[in-house]
């Protein structure tokens, strides 16, 4: 999948809404977050595919990343 395809699939499976507060998002607003986190041990543990999969991804408004 591409970038930009992952992120179609996200917010359409998330419904275009900000799991964390269930704010409405379009695509300006809207951010992907990682479940688990991107940091290098991470990385290094589960490897790219595992961290950059469209499940370990979920949709977050610009407020929500602030949290």
């Amino acid at each position: 999948m591409t970038i930009k395809e992952t992120r179609l699939y996200v917010f359409n499976r998330d419904g275009w809404r900000c799991v964390v507060c269930g704010k409405r998002t379009d695509w300006s607003t809207g951010q992907l977050a990682h479940r688990i986190p991107k940091t290098k041990y991470n990385v290094k543990t589960y490897g790219e595919r595992i961290i950059n999969h469209p499940m370990n991804l979920r949709l977050t408004c610009n407020a929500a990343v602030l949290i």
